[in-house]
């Protein structure tokens, strides 16, 4: 709303949102589907604002909801995609009783974020590789894709390792807003930053990596000011067996594409990012699972919260990238 008074006063004037919390901390995605006392509190919310508005005589529907979950599914080891499949019906069953609530015809979106708290749950799930995470990141990647993926978490600084710091928590809402503002009043397809292609070439006895990334705003950087660098910027690489490739360097390659360095030829292998430490350890940019590697918006995108202001740079999720073949920069699916 704030963004909209600035920019188009007149709309502004116009909207009202009508907000309601209905989420249930610690619980599973399944506890929060269909079916359950959770979801049922969206229905009567739904139906409740719809009196409100047919009294004010004005028009209602409900065009999103914020997502911020997915801790409990990786402590509780489910699969990829287990998570995927109940994220996809949630979406589907909150757009198609919205719709029959309001009688809207726009679609409801998902504003989510990427869960970078895994490490936690070390003693539960003993691995580093976030499983919901990579699914999040399927989700918002996905072509026509309702789960919007406003930011990775790992950035914030948390007060207990699971939970955000007040002023992170109000960072966060900073940035779904503005994702938010950008999705539905500029129309802008928002994805995160992601590998898009990679060439693999030799370098006298190495190997080298060019992975070129989408970025909503280029250049890419490797902040090690903002994020303490856990190794290798965050990045790593396996073989087809999980066993870890030696990476000599990490660096960029021009406004948005990063280079890996390797002794053995990558062909084959994935590259992994923030997947890098195989212990509990508590989330945050300077302990937990994380990455270095973010864009530019923070340039000219700022906040100030309790007179400090902050960078609202976009951070590249944790990713799972196969690198299938050599030569020329190949391309993924199109996203």
């Amino acid at each position: 709303m704030r963004l909209l008074k600035k920019r188009d006063a007149g709309k502004a004037a116009r909207v009202r949102f009508l907000c309601s919390a209905d989420g249930v901390g610690g619980v599973s995605i399944g506890v929060l589907s269909k079916g359950n006392a959770p979801y049922q509190r969206i229905l009567d919310d739904l139906t409740a604002g719809r009196e409100l508005a047919d009294k004010a005589g004005k028009t209602f529907s409900m065009p999103c909801f914020l997502w911020t979950q997915g801790e409990t599914d990786q402590q509780d080891r489910k699969t990829r995609e287990w998570y995927k499949e109940k994220m996809c019906a949630l979406i589907q069953d909150i757009d198609a009783d919205a719709k029959a609530v309001t009688g809207q015809q726009n679609d409801v979106l998902c504003f989510g974020y990427q869960v970078s708290s895994h490490l936690n749950y070390f003693a539960q799930n003993p691995t580093d590789y976030p499983v919901i995470a990579v699914a999040q990141l399927d989700l918002a990647l996905e072509k026509d894709s309702r789960y919007i993926m406003t930011t990775p978490m790992y950035h914030f600084s948390y007060s207990d390792g699971v939970h955000l710091t007040a002023p992170m928590s109000r960072l966060y809402g900073e940035y779904a807003g503005y994702v938010m503002y950008k999705v539905m009043v500029e129309g802008v397809k928002w994805k995160p930053i992601h590998p898009v292609a990679h060439a693999i070439g030799r370098k006298g006895k190495d190997w080298t990596v060019d992975v070129k990334f989408f970025a909503p705003v280029p250049p890419l950087v490797l902040d090690t000011k903002t994020i303490l660098d856990p190794g290798n910027y965050g990045f790593s690489l396996v073989n087809d067996r999980e066993e870890p490739l030696e990476i000599k360097s990490v660096s960029l390659n021009g406004s948005n594409v990063v280079r890996i360095v390797t002794s053995s030829d990558p062909s084959g292998s994935r590259l992994r990012y923030g997947m890098t430490l195989k212990e509990k350890l508590p989330s945050g940019p300077r302990t937990g699972a994380r990455g270095c590697l973010r864009d530019s918006q923070g340039e000219k995108v700022k906040t100030r919260i309790q007179d400090v202001v902050y960078r609202m740079d976009n951070w590249c999720p944790f990713f799972d990238y196969p690198l299938k073949s050599r030569g020329r920069m190949n391309k993924t699916d199109s996203r």
